[in-house]
């Protein structure tokens, strides 16, 4: 068995199994494949909340030739809305001006609309400009200088006549498809890509009316409202706090949608966090107080501590530690309860603080060698098998274990094909929501064949996107040996630990493990010199103390 694996530093889902050396090439219409796909997978699952005309979008779409859908499909991938018609060329489609002139017709796109001016002219270079408008533009090399005094309007730009302008219509509807189909708007087309592919393969989960993102048209509507007024909030040229009051003001409230609850409190915490920059203390917590999304709470806490309301900042801190969201919160809580009581006049008596296991180590230097992979070397040297997994073994036996839980049929945990994670994975119900399933994987732990159960799985969901398993080639032999040696109630311990807080707690793990020649197990930190511990590298090995799960910090010094 190889002694040695090296994987991602940060998430184990972005180790991934290599390309085929000879990758499949992309069909010339891969992107309006991928696009209709969006639409059928939207009109399934939407059908009967859609309003009339999202419908007819989806219909009529449909009745377009091939290469008026791509034509179509290709500038909505491109910054628009408006357009050259001379800079459009697409090996794909041969008649691309007769396309144009039957989408105008059609009414999928306008040619010369009635635009602002300085919008078409950034369509235009400096020649184009200067050519045109010879008399009014000054010499200068700069294009604003060039526009100063250029007062045209937008006939007396497209009477140049060498092209026409055109724009694009139903680009709302275009976006509310990609928030439908996403559950977001970061993502676009790009993403079917590395699917098409075959460079990432995902799982195969349900999707259907039952389940999907929205569950009602209101929904639908108040996302939209949500995104619009985001849009606006971007868009301000100045930050005021009569600003902040209007976009507050009309800012619906999320009802009992989680993806709702997701969008509306962080748009929410973002205002507040700006009511406070502008010191306007008092609206920026009522703000806050309309949000349950971290860190909320925390500033809430802070503000009442900078208002000198200290009872009132403990009673936050208090809330949070009877009910933590993530274990950052819970952390910072337990912290800032005690300034609070600094504060109030009653301390509390000082604790030690948590000193890990250390051992030194004084070694050569190499340049060409991590110091991680020169203590894999002395330790293995000395007897047993020592290997390099960060963040990669418990995150993968623990993705292995609960993979049905993570890929269960919740509603809003899926909206498309091309999901490597649920919408809700680091929401503070995911367990909640899972509680079947997550009880289930506990009770496989205490099975006979649990170590069968997770190589099986392994071998059958090889290479498939999971947020917490990367797939090495040799990660079976060392999971193999791992589930041998590392006793159940430490995976117990550690697997606890994670589902407390998905998105903290998937970090933080010993850069290697050593399995003596004979037998048991052994976690080991690596820090230079130079480098020192991280706060949740601290949390991991206050667990292991806890259960009892062997581990040392190994400071190393050079030779």
């Amino acid at each position: 068995m190889s002694e040695a694996a090296h994987m991602s530093e940060t998430n184990a889902a972005d180790s991934n199994v290599d390309a085929p050396e000879t990758a499949p090439q992309l069909q010339p219409f891969y992107y309006l494949d991928n696009f209709l796909t969006l639409l059928s997978c939207v009109e399934a699952q939407y059908a009967n909340l859609l309003s009339a005309e999202e419908s007819a979008y989806i219909q009529n779409f449909q009745n377009l030739t091939r290469t008026q859908q791509a034509l179509l499909v290709r500038l909505y991938g491109r910054k628009g809305p408006l357009f050259r018609s001379d800079k459009l060329a697409y090996a794909e489609i041969p008649q691309l001006g007769e396309d144009l002139d039957t989408l105008a017709d059609k009414g999928w796109i306008e040619f010369n609309p009635d635009a602002e001016a300085p919008a078409l002219l950034t369509l235009l270079t400096k020649e184009e400009i200067r050519q045109n408008w010879r008399a009014e533009a000054p010499r200068s090399s700069k294009r604003d200088k060039l526009l100063e005094g250029l007062e045209l309007t937008c006939a007396d730009i497209y009477q140049q006549g060498v092209f026409r302008f055109l724009q694009l219509k139903h680009t709302d509807l275009v976006l509310l498809f990609r928030l439908l189909f996403f559950g977001n708007l970061y993502q676009d087309l790009t993403t079917f890509v590395t699917s098409d592919l075959g460079v990432i393969r995902y799982e195969n989960y349900q999707l259907d009316p039952e389940h999907r993102l929205f569950a009602a048209r209101e929904d639908i509507d108040h996302i939209k409202q949500l995104v619009a007024l985001a849009d606006e909030y971007s868009a301000l040229e100045s930050l005021s706090v009569d600003a902040c009051v209007d976009i507050i003001a009309r800012t619906p409230a999320p009802g009992d949608s989680a993806v709702l609850r997701r969008r509306h409190d962080r748009f929410c915490n973002k205002v507040a966090r700006d009511l406070e920059r502008l010191q306007d203390l008092d609206l920026a917590y009522q703000v806050y107080l309309r949000t349950q999304e971290p860190p909320s709470r925390e500033r809430r806490a802070r503000i009442l501590f900078k208002q000198e309301k200290y009872e009132a900042a403990q009673e936050v801190c208090a809330d949070i530690i009877d009910s933590p969201s993530t274990e950052a919160e819970l952390i910072f809580a337990e912290q800032f309860t005690d300034k609070c009581a600094k504060a109030l006049g009653r301390p509390k008596p000082r604790t030690s603080p948590f000193r890990p296991l250390q051992r030194l180590l004084t070694i050569a230097a190499n340049p060409e060698l991590r110091v991680e992979e020169l203590v894999r070397l002395e330790v293995a040297g000395a007897g047993g098998v020592c290997i390099y997994v960060e963040n990669w073994l418990f995150n993968a036996v623990f993705g292995l274990t609960f993979w049905p839980a993570v890929f269960a049929p919740v509603s809003g945990a899926f909206s498309h094909p091309y999901q490597h994670r649920p919408h809700d994975l680091y929401d503070a119900n995911f367990t909640k929501k899972r509680h079947a399933q997550v009880q289930a994987a506990f009770a496989s732990l205490n099975a006979e064949d649990w170590p069968e159960i997770v190589l099986t799985r392994w071998r059958d969901k090889f290479g498939l996107n999971n947020p917490f398993v990367g797939w090495p080639e040799a990660g079976e032999d060392y999971l193999q040996i791992a589930l041998e040696r590392i006793p159940r109630e430490h995976w117990r311990a550690v697997f606890q630990r994670m589902l407390r807080d998905l998105r903290e707690n998937g970090s933080g793990f010993p850069d290697l493990i050593h399995f003596p020649e004979q037998g048991g197990y052994e976690l080991l930190e690596v820090k230079s010199p130079t480098d020192s511990l991280q706060p949740n590298q601290k949390r991991w090995m206050a667990t292991f103390e806890q259960y009892g799960i062997p581990y040392q910090l190994v400071q190393v010094t050079w030779l």
